[in-house]
């Protein structure tokens, strides 16, 4: 190619390169001052607001008391027995209040999630279904609360509360 024709086609690519790098910059400044700064809480908070009546009795007091109901519905079969063959299932749906001004136990219980609901899954496979008709609600919570507590080291879980508690045949 001769210099001439090569000179235009240069200058338009220039051009483009140049009108690209323009809008990459507005979009990069917009974002930078446009972006929100405030943090977002780590912990996860769904809570349908029918089951938030116990807490909110609570939340009057403090204003940093939060629900933390990041563990969603669990299900788990109860150990079959007898001649049954398939075990009924519980599924349930725990949540309980927690202090959102302290960060460090809301990272903490976020990042137990897991064991959280590992551990629900167990203690209700293990059971079998005629010593769970027989234990009441308080003790089933009490026992989990404990379990809950067991992994954590910067706070401890008060209370618990079920959204959903239910027993399928």
């Amino acid at each position: 190619m001769d210099k001439t024709k090569q000179n235009p086609l240069n200058r338009l690519l220039l051009g483009i390169l140049i009108v690209l790098l323009v809008i990459v910059a507005v979009f990069s400044l917009k974002a930078l001052v446009f972006t929100p700064t405030e943090e977002k809480d780590p912990v996860p908070v769904e809570v349908r607001e029918n089951a938030r009546r116990p807490i909110d009795d609570m939340q009057k007091g403090s204003s940093s008391l939060k629900t933390f109901a990041g563990l969603g519905r669990i299900r788990a079969s109860l150990k079959p027995e007898g001649n049954r063959i398939t075990p009924e299932t519980v599924v349930i749906e725990p949540y309980f209040p927690y202090d959102s001004a302290d960060r460090a136990f809301s990272e903490e219980l976020a990042s137990h999630i897991h064991d959280f609901r590992s551990v629900t899954g167990d203690f209700f496979s293990a059971l079998p279904s005629s010593s769970f008709l027989l234990k009441d609600e308080e003790s089933l919570k009490n026992e989990l609360l404990k379990r809950y507590n067991s992994f954590l080291h910067l706070g401890k879980i008060e209370t618990l509360y079920f959204t959903d508690f239910m027993i399928l045949d």
